[in-house]
């Protein structure tokens, strides 16, 4: 069967084609008729991963990001993202999250999907840097095999803050020694000093093995004395980096 054609193109509609079944042929103005010429075998396939209408979209998750920060520790095996699939995704149709970064760097991470994986309805990829330091943001597609793509997934936003903020100092609150820098006193209040806003900080009198929660500006200690070293104090900013310690040296407290 032959249709008119009009122009000098026509649609296939979806549907696998064998070699030899898509032909054309002309006839000039006299009534001769061509030779035919052949497509050769071809698939359309214009039905997205995402529904026939491409509407249906991944979900992207990165647990590392919950607290909007990505940190040095999180950043160093590679950020984890997890992606929900459509229905419509198949084995063989590829994943790709693109990570924007703060200087506007666009890096893109292709997955493959496996038989697997649409069958546990998701898939795991990890997004290694280099990225720019500060706001970055996430998202997801699905596309086939033909170039049908999905609609893009939600965006996951975050800021990348891979630098630990200084450590923090301990001094003594009062030196009441005969000697105003013997580092002997009746006073056991440790001021600390060169914290950044929004962070957590803590203190050891065991040179870091064994660590206390600070509150405040400030901590006591009770008597006895302590050697260089031992009494220590660090801070962990809003993305989790944590600074070195800062040390207060030898002091002897004598209540």
């Amino acid at each position: 069967t032959w249709t008119d054609g009009t122009g000098t193109s026509f649609e296939l509609e979806e549907g696998e084609y064998a070699d030899g079944e898509v032909v054309v042929r002309q006839t000039d103005a006299a009534g001769n008729t061509s030779d035919n010429g052949e497509l050769g075998a071809v698939t359309i396939d214009t039905t997205s991963p995402g529904g026939d209408d491409g509407s249906d979209a991944p979900v992207l998750a990165i647990a590392e990001a919950d607290d909007n920060y990505i940190n040095a520790d999180e950043i160093s095996d590679g950020i984890q993202a997890v992606v929900t699939l459509t229905d419509g995704t198949q084995a063989g149709d590829s994943v790709t999250v693109t990570l924007t970064d703060s200087e506007g760097a666009e890096h893109l991470f292709t997955h493959i999907v496996t038989g697997a994986e649409v069958s546990a309805g998701q898939v795991e990829m990890t997004l290694n840097g280099p990225f720019a330091e500060g706001a970055a943001s996430t998202v997801a597609v699905i596309t086939d095999d033909a170039g049908n793509s999905s609609a893009d997934s939600n965006e996951v936003t975050f800021t990348i803050d891979t630098f630990a903020p200084d450590a923090p100092t301990a001094e003594l609150a009062e030196d009441t020694g005969s000697d105003a820098t013997d580092g002997m006193t009746s006073n056991g209040t440790v001021n600390v000093d060169g914290l950044e806003d929004d962070a957590t900080w803590e203190y050891s009198i065991d040179g870091g093995d064994t660590w206390t929660d600070g509150t405040g500006t400030s901590f006591e200690l009770e008597e006895g004395e302590y050697a260089d070293g031992e009494v220590v104090v660090r801070q962990t900013d809003a993305a989790g980096n944590t600074s070195d310690n800062g040390e207060l040296g030898a002091v002897t407290i004598d209540t």
